[in-house]
């Protein structure tokens, strides 16, 4: 038995040590030796690769396009509402324009003129307010809605005080 182990000993030994087993077998370790190779080779691609990605994609968001865009459509928010307030404050005002301009009117001199009275003034011109200012004989001038007419007091009828 001992014969045949080392028979069979020496046949792995010649069988290993053939040419074509030899090439056989470095043709296997070269395909190993390729493969980690490869795969040593592509694990700092693939982490480049990644890290390109992530860079590209922080480069995106800081782009500053998309900043002014922002910052336009902001502007155009803050536009319109502006433009809101300043329309509502301007009505505002036109109402309030309107209602002094009412008022005005109402005790305005013009607006008496334009109901019907009239207002007298002495010759240099002085607003008469009282019959006291004037005596028979004395002209006047008075003021109408349409204009003026020079008068003479013929006569002078004084109201009871009250």
């Amino acid at each position: 038995e001992r014969r045949s182990q080392r028979a069979d000993s020496a046949f792995l030994r010649l069988r290993t040590h053939h040419p074509m087993q030899r090439l056989r077998w470095f043709q296997q370790r070269l395909g190993h030796s390729q493969q980690r190779l490869h795969a040593a080779l592509q694990r700092p691609l693939q982490q480049a690769a990644s890290s390109l990605q992530s860079l590209h994609t922080r480069l995106r968001q800081l782009h500053p396009k998309r900043h002014l865009d922002a910052r336009r459509e902001h502007a155009r928010a803050l536009h319109w509402r502006l433009q809101a307030a300043l329309g509502s404050c301007l009505r505002g005002h036109a109402l309030r324009l309107r209602a002094l301009a009412r008022t005005l009117n109402a005790v305005s001199p013009l607006a008496t003129l334009e109901r019907g009275y009239a207002i007298a003034f002495d010759p240099a011109g002085q607003v008469l307010r009282s019959v006291r200012q004037l005596a028979p004989g004395s002209t006047l001038r008075l003021r109408l809605a349409d204009g003026s007419v020079q008068a003479q007091v013929n006569q002078i009828e004084p109201t009871d005080p009250v």
